[in-house]
């Protein structure tokens, strides 16, 4: 249920961003509420930021190959 909520807010922020609207014109279009609105942004923010950047770090130097191999905690 709360990844169904995730994934619909995640839509209508994508919306929100392309509709070119003001937070309180889209809310108002769409009946919701500017806190419901910022709590969710704000939710959806939080969780892409913790995500963030991890150290690559190589381990040997690669022959001279065209192509590269990128191993992420040994399975991706």
């Amino acid at each position: 249920m709360q990844s169904e909520k995730l994934g619909i807010w995640k839509r209508r922020r994508q919306e929100f961003r392309k509709s070119g609207l003001t937070r309180r014109a889209y809310c108002a279009r769409h009946h919701l509420k500017v806190s419901t609105l910022d709590y969710w942004f704000s939710r959806i923010r939080s969780m892409e930021s913790a995500q963030g950047l991890v150290e690559v770090k190589p381990q040997g130097t690669p022959a001279m190959k065209s192509d590269l191999k990128v191993v992420v905690a040994g399975k991706y």
